[in-house]
C-alpha cells in the first residue's frame, strides 16, 4: 500500500503544484493588472488636475468678462448720460436760434421802418429847401 500511498502522494504534490503554479501566474497576472490600474489612475490623476486647471483658468475667464461686461455696461450708461446731455444742448441750440433768428425778423421789420422814416425825413428836407419857406422877414 505504500506504492498507492506513494502515487496518491505525488498526484496530490503534482496537482498542488500545478494549482502553485496556476495561483503564481494568476498572482503575477494580478500584479500586471494591478500596475496598468496604477499607470489608469495617475492618468486620471493627471487628467483630473489638467481639468481642475482649465476649469480655474475658464473661472478666471468668466470674471474677466464679468468685469469687462460692467465697464462696458458703465459705459454704455455714461454715453446715453452723455447723448441726452448732447441732445439738451442741441435743443437749447435750436431755442437759441430760433429766438434769434425772431429777433433779427424783428430788427429787420424796424429797419425797414426806420429807413422808410429816414427817406420820408430826407424827401421832405429836399422838397422844402433846407428847412425853408419861402423868404424870411428880417
Amino acid at each position: 500500500m505504500e506504492e498507492d500511498v506513494r502515487q496518491q502522494f505525488d498526484e496530490i504534490k503534482a496537482i498542488l503544484q500545478q494549482v502553485a503554479k496556476s495561483q503564481a501566474a494568476a498572482e503575477a497576472r494580478m500584479d500586471r493588472a494591478d500596475a496598468r490600474m496604477d499607470r489608469a489612475d495617475a492618468r486620471m490623476n493627471r487628467a483630473e488636475a489638467h481639468m481642475n486647471r482649465a476649469e480655474a483658468r475658464m473661472d478666471r475667464a468668466e470674471a474677466r468678462m464679468n468685469r469687462a461686461e460692467a465697464r462696458m455696461d458703465r459705459l454704455e450708461a455714461r454715453m446715453a448720460r452723455n447723448d441726452e446731455r448732447f441732445e439738451k444742448r442741441m435743443r437749447g441750440f435750436e431755442k437759441l436760434v430760433r429766438i434769434g433768428m425772431a429777433e433779427l425778423t424783428r430788427l429787420e421789420r424796424a429797419q425797414q421802418r426806420t429807413e422808410a422814416s429816414l427817406k420820408a425825413l430826407l424827401d421832405s428836407l429836399r422838397k422844402s429847401g433846407n428847412g425853408h419857406h419861402g423868404s424870411r422877414p428880417r
